[in-house]
């Protein structure tokens, strides 16, 4: 097992050293919008990235998505995901699509709080990006894969409310990673 870089205040780092971190944060940005947009976060500098969510959503009853987006531009087309969803009721049930138009599913609505990591695969290389997420919303669970089947670059990514105008109010952190 690698030992984990150790820094101390004013030392001078060599590549090799900061090449030792592994993952990098990109930034982290707060929100309270019904669309927030993650910009500038996806570069040539790495090719995976690791989101971490925390939020809420105003409404409940519907899905928090997930686009691709170049600019402020959202990909709006050819998303195909399939999941499992574990509800606090003990209902396991699937959730897939393949000619997806509304993105990838994030997780369900929740007032109470919605708890996400997301993985994307070559989001800023012009082949497909494939995806996967795991959350929790109100005491439910899931768990997706998917894939942008375009060549798409993307430079980043938003959160939307699939079927009603919810607003989403928390903090999305972005970290960068090569293999």
């Amino acid at each position: 097992m690698a030992t984990p870089p150790d820094f101390t205040s004013g030392q001078i780092l060599t590549a090799a050293q900061m090449n030792a971190v592994g993952m990098w944060l990109i930034s982290t940005t707060s929100f309270t919008t019904d669309s927030p947009l993650i910009t500038g976060v996806f570069s040539a500098d790495y090719e995976h990235y690791l989101a971490v969510l925390r939020c809420t959503s105003s409404l409940t009853g519907q899905y928090t998505n997930c686009q691709l987006i170049n600019g402020t531009t959202a990909k709006t087309t050819n998303y195909n995901r399939a999941g499992l969803v574990a509800t606090t009721g003990a209902v396991l049930s699937t959730d897939s699509s393949t000619t997806g138009t509304d993105g990838w599913r994030i997780a369900g609505q929740s007032t109470a709080g919605i708890y996400a990591t997301m993985t994307f695969f070559r989001p800023f290389s012009t082949a497909e990006t494939g995806y996967s997420t795991q959350s929790s919303y109100g005491g439910n669970l899931y768990s997706h894969a998917g894939v942008q089947t375009e060549s798409y670059s993307a430079t980043g990514f938003k959160i939307l409310a699939a079927g009603n105008a919810a607003t989403y109010t928390g903090t999305v952190s972005v970290y960068g990673y090569n293999n």
